[in-house]
């Protein structure tokens, strides 16, 4: 049995399909906003990390002194949240991934990477 007892994972389990789009930044037209349907590109995800941005009143501890001095890298730590989203066919084999779940040198908790 490992020495840590509990991991919490923010997840999402969805039947949605996932999807991801890339395309050029220097394709989109900067009038209009749009893409020529030539420059996208679909992938399909069977899991995927969405980080999206905490409003600000989330982005402090309870008696944070709001007026301390962060340096950039602790305001994105506090600014962004991430949250694993699964498709629920894949959650059992993500649930098999995640028992491979291992510390490293430091005790930060290390997984293989997805596939």
């Amino acid at each position: 049995m490992p020495s840590w007892h509990h991991v919490f994972l923010p997840l999402i389990v969805t039947t949605a399909n996932l999807w991801t789009c890339q395309f050029p930044a220097e394709k989109v037209d900067n009038i209009t906003g749009e893409i020529p349907y030539s420059e996208v590109h679909y992938q399909t995800h069977l899991y995927l990390f969405f980080t999206y941005a905490l409003p600000p009143i989330l982005q402090f501890h309870p008696g944070d002194d709001r007026f301390e001095y962060r340096s950039d890298a602790k305001w994105e730590e506090l600014a962004r949240f991430s949250i694993l989203v699964v498709q629920s066919a894949a959650f059992p084999e993500l649930l098999t991934h995640l028992t491979r779940m291992t510390k490293d040198d430091n005790g930060s908790l290390v997984l293989p990477t997805l596939s």
